[in-house]
């Protein structure tokens, strides 16, 4: 079943990508940049409002060792780090002849499985990431339990680091409208996320930053779904093509399809 509030599937799901980093393309990998997400709110579609963004905050980190002497210069490098991210929604249609004891997955895809996956991506619009807070540099706090629980399970042969910069940003990213929404049946299953390729400016990256999060979309029908409820306002009538006169309006909820009137969008199947 699809969600039923903005809220209800976020900050529930947490990916991180890390990769060694210099100042230039030929340093030595000195430094460490990190970055990470949480699953961002589900994406409501209405009669009202046709396009819709999912808002992704990243949290990133770039650390120093302890051997790392130039202070100067790691100072003058936060001020020009900024973060690029291009976005794609990738969807995943699962279905097969017998029914789901379980809500499907990739890891069900083996060739004795009757589950069966179609997988397509639409490329989004590259954005900036905003910063949310100031970005700060300061010393390991002994009270940041993400860097101990890092710092602890890290390669005892790696260089210590002591020092770290983080900062928040924020992307809003654009959702095409017309899909179809998150949905679990006994048969066929719709899931989307969003893959993030992480550019960063001001450093060099020696590996690539990726991050793919889960999306859940669904279409807010409001209480205009119920029979008796309030009815949507602004529609068009699909097969005269005029508008819906008030005394007309408690019939809009027995049409198939409803047609935004601004913004003359692809018809909304409810």
């Amino acid at each position: 079943m699809p969600p039923i509030s903005l809220d209800d599937f976020a900050a529930e799901y947490t990916t991180v990508s890390e990769t060694p980093c210099g100042l230039r393309r030929l340093d030595s990998p000195k430094l460490r940049f990190r970055v990470s997400t949480t699953e961002p709110a589900a994406v409501a579609f209405s009669c009202w409002k046709s396009a819709q963004t999912a808002k992704v905050y990243l949290s990133a980190r770039l650390s120093r060792p302890a051997s790392y002497m130039d202070e100067r210069r790691f100072r003058r490098l936060l001020a020009k780090i900024k973060i690029q991210v291009q976005a794609s929604l990738r969807g995943k249609t699962f279905y097969s002849p017998v029914t789901f004891e379980k809500i499907p997955g990739q890891t069900m895809l083996t060739p004795m499985s009757s589950c069966r996956m179609n997988d397509e991506e639409v490329l989004l619009d590259a954005v900036m990431g905003l910063p949310v807070k100031p970005a700060a540099a300061r010393e390991k706090d002994e009270t940041d339990q993400d860097y101990q629980n890092k710092e602890s399970n890290a390669d005892p042969r790696a260089p210590k680091l002591d020092a770290f910069w983080h900062g928040h940003f924020c992307c809003s990213l654009t959702i095409p409208h017309g899909l179809v929404p998150t949905f679990w049946s006994t048969t066929a299953s719709q899931q989307y996320s969003l893959l993030l390729d992480v550019r960063v400016a001001g450093i060099k990256l020696h590996g690539k930053l990726r991050l793919e999060v889960p999306l859940q979309i669904f279409y807010d029908l409001g209480p205009m779904a119920t029979p008796c409820g309030p009815l949507c306002r602004r529609l068009r009538n699909e097969q005269t093509e005029r508008l819906l006169r008030d005394w007309e309006e408690r019939e809009v909820y027995t049409k198939i399809v409803m047609r935004d009137v601004d913004e003359r969008n692809p018809p909304m199947y409810v």
